[in-house]
């Protein structure tokens, strides 16, 4: 069964979780395992991480997120997380994980912070 649906857009590789909560462990491996073999899809070294749908997921999940941005930093490919609700939020926020994820509010506001350039642009 699929974990994660992935697609195009505008040359960006969206992935998308398929589950509204993910608290299962044989899930959150399968779910590690697309994550991962994503990262050889993004072409072009943008990925986004649409939260949209999921309202809550277990603490072992935020380490298949990590090992996920680890690997994406390794392969410079630039992931961004989006449409995240409020109670993953505050996760995020209580274990500090905005700090190495890039969080935004929106897919637009995402897909926006691809095209800055440095401090001006």
């Amino acid at each position: 069964m699929q974990s994660i649906e992935m697609r195009e857009d505008d040359n960006l590789l969206v992935l998308s979780f398929v589950d509204r909560k993910i608290t299962d462990q044989q899930r959150i491996t399968q779910i590690d395992a697309d994550l991962q073999y994503a990262t050889g899809l993004a072409a072009d070294g943008r990925l986004l991480v649409d939260f949209d749908g999921l309202s809550f997921m277990s603490s072992a999940m935020i380490g298949a997120l990590l090992r996920f941005q680890k690997k994406c930093d390794g392969e410079s490919i630039n992931v961004k997380f989006c449409n995240i609700g409020s109670d993953i939020d505050e996760i995020f926020r209580t274990m500090k994980l905005k700090k190495i994820f890039s969080i935004h509010k929106t897919k637009e506001q995402a897909v926006k912070a691809y095209t800055k350039k440095g401090w001006f642009g």
